[in-house]
C-alpha cells in the first residue's frame, strides 16, 4: 500500500487575465525617465506586481514614449508597481518581482500626448507559490429536488452540481532581492502577497488558475495525484501578527466551474512548429527538456 507524505505536496498557480480593456492617454507628466517608471490611473486597482501586460496604441503608431529596438504600435512585459501606483517594465518575471530601477525597461518623454490601451495577458506559465504551511482542499456535491422537473431536466439535475473550496495557509514575506526557492524545482516563484493583492482588485476579479498537489514527483517516475481547477476565486486573506512569531497569511478560496482530481505522469509540454523541411503544412514536435527525452506514453502496455 502507498503512503504519501505532506512535504511531497505543493501549490502552483496560474495568473489569469480578464481581457478587460484599459485606456489612457499617456503624456509627458505620467513618465519619469530618470527611473524608467510610469503612471497611469487607479494602477493599484488594474495591475499587479508581476502581471503580464500588453500595450498597444490606438491609432497603430509605434509607441513614443518607451525606449526599446523592439518597440513597435504594441508591447507586452512584465509589470512591477511600486508604493506609489507607479509602473516598471521588465523582461522577467523575476526581475519584475525584484523591481530594481536598473533593469527596468527604459522610457523617453513623448513628442506628443498618445492614446493606448493596456491589457493584461498572463495565463502563461505556472509558478510555485512558495511558504506555504498547509492547504486544504473540500469537494461537495449539492443535492437538487428534481421532483418538479421533466424526464429530461431530471437527468441534467438529479446528480447534483459539484462545487470546490479550500484554504491555504502561508507565512507571509515580502519578496526582495532574491525570489529563488530551492523546493520549487524548475518553476517560478508566487508569494501569498499575490493572493492578498489578487482579493482586493476591483476591475479584473480574484480569479486564479490552481494545481493542488497531493504527491508531486518532479522526476516522473512515478504517479503524481493532484486537484486542478481553472478558475479560483479568492473570497478571504486573513493576516495574523503575534508578538515573537512569523507573521502568517490565510487565503480562502471557492472553485468556479469543475475541480478535477488527476492522477498520472506530470504532462510535458509541446508545441507545435513549422517542420525544418520548409514542407507546406508540415511541422515538427518539440519537447520541453532536454534534447534526449523521448515522448512516452503513459501506459505503455
Amino acid at each position: 500500500m502507498t503512503v504519501f507524505l505532506g512535504d511531497n505536496g505543493r501549490i502552483l498557480l496560474r495568473r489569469k487575465g480578464s481581457g478587460q480593456l484599459m485606456y489612457a492617454t499617456m503624456n509627458d507628466s505620467d513618465i519619469r525617465t530618470d527611473v524608467n517608471r510610469f503612471s497611469i490611473d487607479y494602477a493599484h486597482e488594474q495591475v499587479l506586481t508581476g502581471d503580464h501586460l500588453e500595450i498597444r496604441t490606438i491609432d497603430k503608431t509605434d509607441i513614443n514614449w518607451i525606449d526599446h529596438p523592439g518597440v513597435d504600435d504594441s508591447f507586452t512585459r512584465y509589470t512591477h508597481v511600486d508604493e506609489a501606483g507607479g509602473i516598471r517594465l521588465y523582461e522577467s518575471f523575476a526581475d519584475a518581482i525584484r523591481g530594481a530601477t536598473g533593469n527596468a525597461v527604459p522610457l523617453k518623454k513623448p513628442a506628443a500626448d498618445q492614446k493606448v490601451v493596456f491589457r493584461i495577458l498572463n495565463g502563461e506559465e505556472d509558478r510555485c507559490l512558495a511558504e506555504v504551511i498547509n492547504y486544504q482542499i473540500t469537494t461537495t456535491r449539492e443535492t437538487i429536488d428534481t421532483t418538479n422537473l421533466g424526464a429530461h431536466y431530471r437527468k441534467q439535475y438529479e446528480a447534483g452540481l459539484i462545487q470546490g473550496q479550500g484554504r491555504i495557509e502561508c507565512f507571509w514575506r515580502r519578496p526582495g532581492n532574491n525570489c529563488s526557492d530551492p523546493d520549487a524545482g524548475d518553476y517560478e516563484v508566487e508569494f501569498s502577497v499575490y493572493l492578498a493583492r489578487l482579493c482586493i482588485r476591483l476591475v479584473h476579479g480574484a480569479a486564479f488558475h490552481g494545481y493542488f498537489y497531493i504527491y508531486a514527483d518532479d522526476a516522473n517516475n512515478d504517479r503524481s495525484v493532484w486537484y486542478e481547477s481553472k478558475t479560483c476565486i479568492v473570497t478571504n486573506v486573513a493576516v495574523t501578527v503575534e508578538p515573537t512569531q512569523l507573521i502568517r497569511t490565510t487565503i480562502d478560496f471557492v472553485t468556479s466551474g469543475p475541480i478535477v482530481i488527476n492522477e498520472g505522469y506530470i504532462p510535458s509540454f509541446l508545441e507545435q512548429e513549422r517542420d525544418d523541411t520548409g514542407r507546406e503544412g508540415g511541422f515538427g514536435i518539440l519537447i520541453e527538456g532536454a534534447a534526449e527525452e523521448l515522448i512516452q506514453l503513459e501506459n505503455p502496455n
